[in-house]
């Protein structure tokens, strides 16, 4: 009695935690004890023998009787013993396919049977560890953003227990919200995605990240540009910490060249983490590919203020000062890279072919000479250190390098 005593609170306790019930709703179990010299139950003193005498019906009622004794030894519920094990387990769970195993307890304990509380609280479990296993496999699909070479077999997979995960609880908000954003990649189906994200933001009432999240897959799922701004908007506005939808929306006004606009959504994701050096790259270096220099140098501004001592964000600079026609600042930046750090081949290179546009030839065969002791095998410096001697015209060591 004890053993099950502590199993139901195990089982209440992990519910409570999955369905956000309180667990002030827990619920008391008394031990149902005789009690010393109570009488033994009156079905278990029937006298076989006196009912066969009575002549009216004696044989059935003794088998009436018999299957009602069979019926009271048969488990109440028979699933208990597997969901018991479910329970256990997932306290313990480490790996997919414990997830997996918990599923199963599950499903075979409400095959067993099990009453309408007990069915509950398997269904709930069922679902979450279905949800669960989902959101492992997601996880797998770009691992560090590059989409894995088995990206679409591990998205059939998830699907497939999200698709469970929902049958069992409809109302289940992650499983919903995880199912539109598996399919709102690339050769997803789009009506499934919309029906379940729909589903979903009707749902979330008091939660504004994970309703920001929710309109912000919807955005991805847009169509046109007003209904994507129109998302993007106002899931930024519901949460302005929304990382996603403030790069979405930035890159959207970079593309429809409304630069201020852009400008105004990336340093809000800067100031998310200012010393996320990543982000400032990732950024500056979009700026840049674009041609817009003087942003890019603006947000490389940030970035060397929080780490005045990294030599390639001085080389990222130099290059924006360069693609900007100011070349003094770029050497500038370029000679503070090589201080921080004489091994920088890029701060090397960019002077170097610097100075050749300012026509100093010999400092910049100096950069390209010590690129190439470095690097002896580097086709950069060769290259360059050939473009240098045909400006000098020194063609015979041009061609040696080439």
């Amino acid at each position: 009695m004890l053993n099950l005593l502590i199993r139901n609170m195990a089982a209440w306790m992990i519910l409570a935690g999955l369905s956000g019930w309180p667990f002030e709703t827990f619920p008391t179990v008394v031990a149902q004890e005789k009690q010393p010299g109570a009488l033994p139950d009156s079905s278990d003193g029937v006298d076989d023998q006196e009912s066969a005498a009575k002549p009216d019906g004696t044989v059935e009622e003794k088998d009436q009787k018999s299957e009602s004794a069979k019926a009271d030894d048969q488990p109440e519920n028979p699933g208990q013993e597997d969901l018991d094990k479910a329970f256990e387990l997932k306290i313990t769970v480490a790996t997919t396919r414990d997830l997996d195993r918990v599923a199963d307890l599950c499903e075979s304990a409400i095959e067993k049977g099990l009453d309408a509380d007990s069915k509950m609280q398997a269904e709930e479990l069922w679902a979450s560890v279905l949800s669960d296993h989902a959101k492992q496999l997601e996880q797998r699909i770009a691992p560090d953003g590059i989409p894995s070479t088995r990206w679409r077999w591990l998205r059939s997979q998830a699907i497939s227990r999200l698709q469970k995960s929902i049958e069992l609880r409809p109302d289940r908000i992650e499983s919903l919200i995880l199912l539109a954003e598996l399919h709102s990649l690339d050769s997803g189906d789009r009506e499934v995605a919309l029906d379940a994200i729909e589903k979903a933001i009707a749902q979330i009432t008091d939660d504004n990240e994970k309703l920001s999240k929710a309109i912000y897959i919807r955005a991805r799922l847009a169509e046109d540009d007003e209904s994507l701004i129109a998302d993007l908007t106002q899931a930024v506005k519901i949460n302005p910490k929304n990382f996603e939808a403030l790069m979405r929306r930035a890159m959207f006004f970079l593309e429809a060249k409304k630069t201020d606009d852009a400008m105004a959504d990336f340093n809000s994701v800067l100031e998310l983490d200012q010393k996320n050096i990543d982000r400032h790259v990732v950024i500056a270096t979009e700026l840049r590919r674009r041609s817009l220099f003087k942003e890019s140098v603006s947000i490389l501004d940030r970035a060397i203020e929080t780490e005045p001592e990294n030599d390639q964000l001085l080389v990222l600079r130099g290059q924006s000062h360069l693609g900007n026609e100011d070349s003094e600042l770029a050497i500038s930046d370029l000679n503070r890279a090589l201080e921080i750090n004489r091994l920088n081949a890029d701060a090397l290179n960019l002077r170097a072919r610097v100075f050749v546009t300012q026509e100093e030839f010999e400092k910049a065969l100096d950069d390209a000479n010590e690129l190439i002791q470095q690097q002896p095998d580097n086709p950069m410096g060769l290259g360059l250190r050939s473009l240098i001697y045909r400006s000098l015209n020194k063609f015979d060591e041009a061609i040696k390098d080439v």
